[in-house]
């Protein structure tokens, strides 16, 4: 929830607040995911996440379902005086985000779903050799050249165990619609977006990344670089009419071409420029200026500058 505190200290906006639900990863917890959640709702969102019984294994279609029974609760809470989310929820700004798997699964809420208004992947992972398409098992990817809706989506630069090279976020990209975008902070890692504590990060690194080797940027580098896309493309979503708005996105596009120029990521927009506030040069110019780097998977070393978020962290 909104506190008050944190980053962005509720960027100065009340209640009620945008909801954006988080899905974790294959048989990971809602905690390992703490870094965005608490990000978020510095900045004025309500962040919805759940933990699924450990070790058991739940069909995509199964757990797509709990989406109108967390709904149905959200609602509720919203409309009882006696709850702590009274009045503070605006269920008309819903998003979605997710990581592996459960970028997956945000996907297909988003290209199903028409009450979910923006949806954020980090490193989404689609049907594989283990969880072949089937009715239990949609296809992510087919369901966004279905719906043609854009889609914001933080990849890893390595491929390995858990993200194999097929499923990966490049194929969410090419199949989301224009106004699209896919950042990929360099020499990062499927679980380099999670953080789930000293010996579980490593056995993770083990687990998902062994054909590939663990990757030179830290785990603090990739969420660093990864968080203020997921608040930018939130904000363009959820709030684009908000006081400061487009001044803020330039702030963002500013930020992000000094990373690119650190060789610290890797950007693509697809079919839109970015937008324009008509203060510090065109939307068109904006765009020019960050260089796409399609389809690379060799990046220049780390610098100084590698991770380090805006300096107000607003975006």
């Amino acid at each position: 929830m909104p506190s008050g505190e944190g980053a962005g200290t509720d960027a100065g906006h009340g209640a009620p607040y945008p909801v954006v639900l988080f899905v974790s990863g294959f048989q990971a917890r809602s905690h390992y995911y703490k870094a965005y959640a608490h990000f978020l709702a510095s900045w004025g969102y309500v962040v919805v996440q759940y933990d699924a019984p450990w070790l058991r294994i739940i069909e995509d279609s199964t757990e797509l379902a709990f989406l109108d029974g967390l709904l149905k609760k959200l609602r509720a809470d919203s409309q009882a005086a006696a709850s702590p989310l009274y009045q503070r929820l605006d269920l008309a700004r819903l998003g979605v985000a997710g990581h592996s798997r459960g970028g997956k699964l945000a996907a297909l809420h988003f290209a199903r779903d028409q009450r979910i208004a923006a949806a954020y992947l980090l490193d989404p992972v689609d049907n594989t050799a283990r969880t072949p398409e089937s009715e239990a098992y949609p296809s992510a990817v087919k369901a966004l050249v279905r719906c043609g809706r854009a889609i914001g989506i933080s990849g890893a630069a390595q491929t390995g165990n858990c993200n194999p090279k097929d499923s990966t976020s490049r194929a969410f990209y090419q199949a989301a619609g224009n106004g699209s975008w896919l950042l990929v902070p360099a020499c990062s890692c499927h679980t380099g977006f999670l953080d789930a504590g000293l010996l579980l990060n490593r056995a993770l690194d083990c687990l998902c990344c062994a054909a590939c080797g663990r990757g030179t940027a830290s785990r603090q580098d990739t969420l660093a670089l990864t968080r203020p896309a997921l608040l930018a493309w939130l904000e363009r979503r959820l709030r684009p009419d908000a006081p400061g708005g487009e001044a803020a996105q330039l702030e963002f596009a500013a930020w992000l071409r000094a990373q690119h120029a650190a060789g610290a990521v890797s950007f693509e927009f697809k079919g839109q420029p970015l937008p324009s506030a008509g203060v510090a040069g065109s939307s068109e110019e904006l765009q020019g200026n960050i260089v796409s780097l399609a389809g690379q998977q060799q990046y220049p070393g780390q610098s100084e500058t590698t991770g380090a978020e805006p300096q107000s962290e607003r975006v």
